[in-house]
């Protein structure tokens, strides 16, 4: 029989079992969450941004003016933003644990 302790109302629950996915221990953090999403969105970027710099136009504009247009920038610089906070944000919650 499982053990029971008061829940918030004082009504009697059940304590989760220990292989559960949802005990304590399993849960992900809402920081760890964040650099998850952070992360993906961020290799979502930098795969924009090497389908950019091979399109014809970006080529032209990379062979004439000697660096990419201002858009395939933007998606490199925040792609590698991108990768970088999320693994921080991710290697910081596994650090706390």
């Amino acid at each position: 029989m499982p053990s029971l302790h008061r829940g918030a109302m004082g009504c009697p629950r059940s304590e989760p079992h220990p292989a559960s996915p949802f005990n304590e221990r399993n849960q992900m953090s809402q920081s760890r969450i964040i650099g998850l999403v952070v992360l993906v969105l961020g290799v979502v970027l930098l795969v924009i941004a090497w389908r950019a710099s091979n399109a014809p136009v970006d080529q032209i504009s990379e062979a004439l003016t000697g660096r990419y247009t201002d858009n395939t920038m933007l998606y490199l610089l925040g792609g590698i933003a991108g990768v970088v906070i999320g693994a921080a944000l991710l290697l910081r919650d596994a650090m706390r644990r």
